[in-house]
C-alpha cells in the first residue's frame, strides 16, 4: 500500500520536512520513495505542494498519514476535518489533559456554586408563615399552636 508522508530533511533543531509517495513498509529514514510532492517547514511556516501529483496519487489509492492529512486539509487540496495528531512529548499530552480536567471541575464548581445561590435567594424570596393571634410572641414561629391549647386544658383539670 501506498502512503504519502513526512521525511525529515534538515539539519540538527532545523527540521524540515519533504512529503513523499512511498511504500508503507519502507522506514521514514530509508530514502527509498516513489516521487517527491513537495515540502513542509514549521519553523518558517512555509508549505509547497504539487497539487496535482497529490491528487494524482490519492485517486491511485495512495493513503496519508495523520500529519499529511491535516497539511492537506489546511491547503484546501483535500475536504474533510482534521485527524488528532499527538505530540511524542511524554508529558505534552498529560499536561493537556490534566488542563481539560481542571477546566471541567471549575465549570462543574462554578454551576454549583451557582445553584446553590440561586436556592439561597428563593429561601429568602419565600414569605414567612402567618402567625396567629393565639400564640405568645415568644414562641417560634412553626410551633404548633395546638400545644398550647393542650396545656390550658390540662390546667383546667388540674384545678378541677
Amino acid at each position: 500500500m501506498l502512503t504519502i508522508r513526512l521525511q525529515r530533511v534538515g539539519k540538527r533543531n532545523r527540521p524540515a520536512f519533504r512529503l513523499v509517495v512511498t511504500e508503507h513498509t519502507n522506514g521514514p529514514k530509508s530514502g527509498r520513495f516513489l516521487e517527491v510532492l513537495g515540502s513542509h517547514d514549521r519553523i518558517i511556516k512555509n508549505t509547497e505542494l504539487k497539487k496535482d501529483r497529490i491528487q494524482h496519487w490519492l485517486s491511485k489509492g495512495a493513503q496519508t498519514s495523520g500529519a499529511v492529512q491535516n497539511i492537506l486539509v489546511e491547503a484546501g487540496i483535500i475536504t474533510g476535518s482534521k485527524l488528532p495528531v499527538h505530540s511524542r512529548t511524554p508529558g505534552k499530552k498529560k499536561t493537556e489533559q490534566n488542563k481539560a480536567a481542571a477546566e471541567t471541575a471549575e465549570k462543574e464548581a462554578e454551576a454549583k456554586k451557582a445553584e446553590a445561590e440561586a436556592s439561597a435567594v428563593e429561601e429568602t424570596n419565600t414569605a414567612p408563615e402567618e402567625v396567629s393571634a393565639d400564640a405568645p410572641a415568644d414562641a417560634p414561629a412553626d410551633a404548633p399552636v395546638e400545644v398550647e391549647a393542650e396545656k390550658e386544658e390540662e390546667k383546667k383539670e388540674e384545678s378541677a
